[in-house]
C-alpha cells in the first residue's frame, strides 16, 4: 500500500511539494500586544508547517517518528487512545504495523475539494493519531461533542448523538484524558487551514464561522474551552510537539502556549496577548473539592473531599470512574449519583449539574 493511500490520499492525487526545512518555533513574544484577527494570522503563520512528511515506511517514516511521538508506557507499541486493544509495533521498520491505523481528528472532506486545506489536512502530522481500523470506521466525517445517546461507547469514548446548535447531529466523544490534546489539535487546525472549510454544509460546517476571526462557532468554542481547561498540556504532548516539529518544521502553538487559547477566544478575548500569562483567567486549573452544585461550563468535577481517603474507588451512575475528575459537560444537566469505595468504607452522595 503507498504511503499516501495510508493516509487517505488517492494515487491520482498530487503529492505535495516539500519546502525547504527550517526552523519555525513559535516565539509569543512576537505576538505581544496583538489581538482578535492579527493575532489569529501571526499565529497562523508562524504555526504553518514548512513541509509536509508522507513516507509512511523505514527509519525515517512517520510509522518510525510515530514510534517516538505516540509509544505506550511499556514501550511495546502505539499508544492506544480509543481503547485497551494492543497497537504493537511493526516486527521492521519497512513494514506497517498489523493492527495500528492514522486516525484523523478532522478528516480532509471538512474543506472544500479546491482549497488548500483539503489536500495540506490529509497529511499535517498533529492531525493524526494511532488507533484500530474501527475507530476510524465509527468515527467517520463526524466532529467532536458529548455525546448524549452513545451508539458506541467502550468506557473510553464513544459515538452517538448529541444536541448542537442547530439540533441533533451525530458526533464522537474524545477518549477520556485526552480531551484537551484533542481540542488544543482543533484549534491548531481551524486556525493553520481556515481557507476552504465548509461553512454551510457538511459535518464540520457547525464547527465554523463565516468570518476568519473568530473562525470557530460559539458552540463549538465553548465545547472545545470546557476540555482545553481540564486537561492541562503534559509531557507527553509536548514530546509529540518537539518530534512533530523535525519532520513538519513547525509546532502547535496551543500546547506551547495554552493562554493563546483564553486570547483568542476565551476570558482573554479582546485583550492584547500577554506573553508572560500561563494562563487565561478561567483556563487555571480547579483544585476545589466536591460539592453539591456545578454548572455545565465549570472545568471539572474534583473526586476529592476531607470525608473520603484520598485513594478511594469512584464511580458515577454505576460506571467506575478512571481518574481523579470529572468533566461537568461529558455528563451533562441534571443529577448524578457518586459513590466511593475504600476497603469497608463506602459511601454515596447525589451532585446536580445545571446549566
Amino acid at each position: 500500500m503507498s504511503s499516501l493511500r495510508k493516509f487517505g490520499i488517492g494515487l491520482s492525487s498530487v503529492l505535495l511539494v516539500a519546502l525547504p526545512m527550517k526552523a519555525v518555533a513559535p516565539r509569543s513574544s512576537a505576538w505581544a500586544g496583538l489581538e482578535g484577527e492579527e493575532l489569529k494570522r501571526a499565529v497562523a503563520s508562524a504555526s504553518t508547517p514548512q513541509t509536509y512528511h508522507t513516507v509512511m515506511l523505514g527509519e525515517n517514516g512517520v510509522w518510525s517518528l510515530l514510534r517516538k511521538s505516540d509509544a505506550n508506557e511499556s514501550n511495546t507499541g502505539y499508544l492506544n487512545r480509543f481503547g485497551n486493544e494492543s497497537l504493537e509495533f511493526p516486527v521492521s521498520p519497512d513494514l506497517p504495523p498489523a493492527a495500528a491505523t492514522l486516525v484523523p481528528l478532522l478528516p480532509n472532506v471538512w474543506w472544500k475539494s479546491v482549497a488548500p486545506g483539503y489536500e495540506a489536512a490529509k497529511v499535517d502530522l498533529y492531525n493524526f493519531w494511532p488507533g484500530l481500523l474501527n475507530v476510524l470506521k465509527l468515527k467517520g466525517s463526524y466532529g467532536p461533542g458529548t455525546v448524549d445517546t452513545p451508539e458506541y461507547d467502550n468506557g473510553t469514548w464513544s459515538v452517538g448523538t448529541w444536541f448542537f446548535a442547530d439540533g441533533v447531529r451525530h458526533a464522537w466523544q474524545p477518549p477520556r484524558g485526552y480531551e484537551g490534546d484533542f481540542a488544543r489539535v482543533m484549534f491548531y487546525m481551524l486556525t493553520v487551514y481556515p481557507d476552504g472549510l465548509e461553512q454551510t454544509v457538511g459535518y464540520g460546517a457547525p464547527y465554523v464561522e463565516r468570518s476568519y476571526y473568530p473562525g470557530i462557532s460559539d458552540e463549538a468554542v465553548r465545547q472545545l474551552l470546557v476540555w482545553h481547561r481540564a486537561d492541562a498540556v503534559d509531557e507527553r504532548e509536548l514530546r509529540r510537539n518537539d518530534l512533530i516539529e523535525t519532520v513538519q518544521g513547525n509546532r502547535n502553538p496551543f500546547v506551547d502556549t495554552p493562554a493563546l487559547v483564553e486570547f483568542l477566544w476565551g476570558s482573554e478575548k479582546g485583550s492584547g496577548f500577554d506573553p508572560s500569562a500561563e494562563t487565561g483567567g478561567d483556563s487555571e486549573t480547579d483544585t476545589s473539592p466536591l460539592r453539591a452544585s456545578y454548572r455545565l461550563s465549570d472545568s471539572r468535577i474534583n473526586l476529592s473531599s476531607p470525608f473520603v481517603p484520598s485513594d478511594a474507588e469512584w464511580s458515577v451512575d454505576g460506571k467506575a470512574v478512571e481518574g481523579d475528575y470529572l468533566l461537568p459537560s461529558v455528563l451533562g444537566t441534571g443529577m448524578h449519583e457518586l459513590c466511593y469505595r475504600k476497603g469497608d468504607k463506602v459511601g454515596k452522595l447525589l451532585i446536580e449539574i445545571i446549566k
